[in-house]
């Protein structure tokens, strides 16, 4: 399938995923091919290949993806920050040479249970998404909120998405559109970052975030 259309003003790369495997392994370096554990769910080879495929399509191949311990992407020794996200049948890659990135993806579609709700939504929050309560309103926070932890996990450890990451309601009910995150601990400066959402596909929500180079680093420090 070709590459997703979006309304979102980053270096943000998305694909439907319908082509099988080998599509996609069958053009990466060996190098990358031999992470691919036989022994993975054959989704998981499939998520494994067509984020590493769409990578390539748009960075030096020769440029090593590592995953640190909490299996976040990087490409050391390159001036890219770079976030990957998927979705059943679909994969998007999000780069930037300004600083750090996050991106979330997920589909209304998929079954789930609408009440966890009150997990990970601060009270703020889930009344505003009790007042209209929807699936692209539910993962307008969910998505915002993974891309917001992307972007702080390369420096904070144990993030608590309902006591400490946040979102700014109201929450609009068109699509694309802006939204103010960020995260708030216990005696630390609250940082405050700008998110993009967009629906591009009917069964898709798409969050990105990019952390200017001049923010990267401020209040941010443990």
């Amino acid at each position: 399938m070709p590459a997703v259309a979006h309304q979102i003003p980053l270096a943000l790369h998305l694909w439907q995923v319908t082509e099988p495997l080998d599509h996609f392994a069958d053009t990466l370096p060996a190098r990358v091919r031999a992470g691919m554990d036989p022994g993975w769910h054959p989704a998981r080879q499939l998520q494994y290949a067509a984020a590493r495929w769409l990578l390539y399509r748009h960075i030096d191949p020769a440029l090593e993806l590592h995953t640190n311990e909490r299996g976040a992407p990087s490409l050391p020794g390159s001036p890219w920050h770079l976030s990957i996200s998927h979705s059943p049948g679909y994969v998007g890659v999000l780069l930037s040479q300004q600083g750090p990135v996050g991106l979330d993806l997920e589909q209304p579609s998929l079954p789930r249970n609408w009440e966890t709700a009150r997990i990970f939504m601060n009270p703020e929050e889930l009344a505003h998404y009790r007042e209209a309560p929807s699936p692209e309103r539910f993962l307008t926070v969910w998505c915002a909120k993974e891309a917001l932890y992307k972007v702080l996990n390369h420096q904070w450890q144990d993030i608590s998405f309902k006591r400490e990451l946040w979102t700014q309601p109201p929450y609009p009910a068109d699509f694309p559109c802006a939204l103010q995150g960020g995260m708030q601990r216990a005696l630390q400066t609250d940082t405050r970052f700008g998110l993009h959402i967009d629906q591009p596909t009917p069964d898709l929500i798409v969050a990105a975030l990019q952390s200017p180079a001049e923010q990267e680093g401020h209040n941010l420090q443990p």
